[in-house]
């Protein structure tokens, strides 16, 4: 079986092949998700500013007999390497020409007996590529068929692959029941303790809360305004610095995720409409993907980030609940305490140059000191502390 390549690289093209992609997607391909849809990278690539930043549309199509087997949608960017020495703090390295991809993962037919020879056709295409130095993949689950291949044939290929991160990392999701006391009493008697401790408490200190899901086109205006205002008082923009996300262009996205009907975003609003917090996510093919969530930092003692997710879990349940919920890359507490799915990740870049090769190993020394002086401070049992005082601070 032999695979030959099309490569996109306009709008236009991705518009001329729409409909054979989503005839693909009918067939539930490995690897597919909402950020890899044609219709969101569209949205995303007219609405945002990648088109107007230099970058470029690079999404390879893997064609067998002339019939889609695989999609690995890509953009290029010639931009300065990120040296991350903590969530804190960065540097600015060299500038490179690096790819990232739309939803992390490479579409392709859930056919065993094919996916050798569609992996070995990408992956000599990537080597052989001028067109970058290397591609970064954020969140690489590792239990995929194209991940396996890739750490078993690493040694076959000029193309060198990097996992960058020094100790285990997983996704989490929920697998959800048909009710929410039955994923409730699906935790350990300490979650369902801690979770009843911190909703009395919070509802002590705001009572009469509304939760209130915005999914309409008539709901985007209202969502981003009220988010934008937990947003600048949470500790994520008091770390980093406040980006707003109430833009025209970010408007139109939204309206266009509203008419795709995904869109389905929370903000738990006081008795007062004061916005306490807010979650930000998509629904698609029944599973639901949570973007973006923040919590007003000066009410972090009462919480009112976990009380937004409670109870949006709970409305998810009630009304045309999804199969399940996916809270994408990362293991923070909260992931942890309600998923029920643990799936492998890591971080990988793929390198072909000498100078990629270079700064990626850099990182991953850097990304070693740093776990050696996490566990450090774990095992003086002031993690936690510095990382409280940090996030009240803003870093």
């Amino acid at each position: 079986m032999s695979y030959s390549i099309d490569i996109l690289e306009t709008p236009e093209q991705i518009q001329e092949i729409l409909p054979e992609w989503l005839t693909f997607l009918e067939t539930k391909p490995l690897g597919m998700s909402v950020y890899n849809d044609p219709r969101f990278i569209l949205g995303d690539w007219e609405q945002s500013a990648f088109s107007s930043d230099g970058q470029k549309l690079h999404i390879i199509v893997l064609r067998n007999e002339g019939q889609i087997g695989g999609i690995f949608p890509l953009v290029i960017s010639k931009k300065r390497f990120v040296l991350n020495l903590s969530v804190y703090k960065r540097i600015q390295g060299p500038k490179i020409r690096q790819m990232s991809c739309y939803g992390d993962a490479l579409i392709h037919e859930n056919d065993p007996n094919s996916n050798s020879a569609l992996f070995s056709t990408l992956l000599e295409y990537l080597s052989v590529s001028v067109r970058f130095d290397m591609l970064y993949l954020q969140d690489f689950r590792t239990n995929t068929p194209f991940a396996q291949y890739c750490i078993e044939n690493q040694n076959r290929f000029p193309i060198r692959i990097f996992d960058i991160l020094s100790e285990p990392q997983f996704d989490h999701q929920i697998e959800l029941p048909e009710t929410f006391d039955q994923l409730l009493a699906s935790r350990s008697s300490k979650h369902r303790y801690n979770m009843r401790r911190e909703q009395s408490a919070f509802d002590k200190q705001f009572p009469e809360t509304r939760l209130i899901c915005c999914k309409n086109q008539e709901d985007v205006s209202y969502f981003l305004e009220k988010s934008d205002n937990v947003r600048q008082a949470s500790w994520k923009s008091l770390t980093f610095g406040f980006v707003p996300q109430n833009t025209q262009k970010n408007r139109e996205k939204f309206l266009s995720l509203a008419r795709h009907g995904w869109l389905r975003s929370y903000l738990l609003l006081s008795k007062d409409e004061e916005p306490l917090a807010f979650v930000h996510g998509y629904e698609y093919y029944g599973v639901y993907y949570t973007q973006d969530m923040c919590f007003e930092q000066s009410y972090a003692n009462f919480s009112p980030g976990k009380k937004c997710l409670y109870r949006m879990v709970q409305e998810l349940l009630s009304h045309n609940p999804p199969r399940l919920i996916d809270f994408g890359f990362g293991s923070a507490e909260y992931k942890r305490i309600w998923g029920n799915v643990m799936i492998p990740s890591t971080s990988v870049y793929f390198v072909r140059s000498i100078k990629g090769t270079f700064l990626v190993r850099m990182q991953k020394v850097i990304n070693r000191f740093v776990l050696w002086c996490k566990r450090l401070l774990e095992r003086w049992k002031v993690a936690d502390r510095i990382r409280k005082i940090l996030r009240r601070q803003g870093g």
